[in-house]
């Protein structure tokens, strides 16, 4: 799903939603077709019901691709602001959390196309997770005009 974040200027896109009792199916993004090089993902995990621990885990898994079908884990070579990637996984909650927890964390790796994908392990009675996509580096500017408020 796409959405115009006019005020910024940039393209976003957005992901999960309602409580999680599952792993959903992955997104795919074909960054040549928005025309940008670079994404930058905000997750935003909520305390919701599920107690995180060693057994009850969320991980945020983003793969890349040359053409859309022969997937691999991104590594920290192709992130910026992550470290200690493991088959892909950029984010991992795998202990309790208090408060709502956030990270920032990009993408840079230059292929074209992305699969990005929550992967819930355990039992979730109800995890909230929200995540967004921040388009970046645009191949052809201007990336669209912004239209004054009325």
């Amino acid at each position: 799903m796409y959405a115009d974040a006019k005020e910024l200027g940039l393209l976003t896109i957005s992901g999960a939603g309602p409580l999680l009792t599952a792993t959903p199916p992955a997104t795919i993004i074909d960054l040549a077709v928005v025309n940008f090089q670079a994404l930058t993902f905000a997750l935003n995990v909520g305390v919701g019901t599920t107690s995180f621990s060693a057994t009850n885990t969320l991980a945020f898994n983003v793969q890349d691709s040359d053409d859309g079908v022969a997937f691999s884990p991104v590594t920290d070579q192709a992130l910026s602001n992550a470290s200690g990637t493991t088959g892909g996984n950029i984010f991992i909650v795998n202990s309790p959390i208090v408060a709502d927890t956030l990270a920032k964390i990009g993408y840079v790796g230059g292929k074209r196309f992305l699969s990005c994908q929550p992967v819930l392990g355990g039992t979730h009675a109800g995890t909230a997770l929200h995540w967004t996509g921040i388009l970046s580096r645009p191949l052809v500017l201007p990336v669209r005009p912004i239209s004054p408020l009325v």
